[in-house]
C-alpha cells in the first residue's frame, strides 16, 4: 500500500484530493495548521505548519513521515 503526505490537506484543494484518495488503496497522512478529524483508518491527520522548520522537526512527526512514498502540496 503507498503512502501519501497531503500538505494544505484542509485547504480548498486538500480536502477535494482527500476524499479523491479516500476512493482507492492508500494511506493517507494530512498535514495543516488546523486538522479536521476523521474516523478512517486510512487517514491521519497531523497538524504542523510547513513555513515553520521547527513545526516539522517535532519526533512525533518525523515518526507519522518515515513511510511515505508521495508527497503532494496542495
Amino acid at each position: 500500500m503507498k503512502h501519501i503526505l497531503v500538505t494544505g490537506a484542509s485547504g480548498f484543494l486538500g480536502k477535494y484530493l482527500l476524499a479523491e484518495l479516500a476512493q482507492t488503496d492508500v494511506q493517507v497522512v494530512a498535514i495543516s495548521r488546523h486538522p479536521k478529524r476523521s474516523d478512517s483508518p486510512k487517514l491521519k491527520w497531523v497538524q504542523a505548519d510547513i513555513s515553520d522548520e521547527a513545526s516539522l522537526l517535532r519526533p512525533e512527526l518525523l515518526e507519522e513521515l518515515k513511510d511515505i512514498d508521495v508527497v503532494i502540496h496542495a
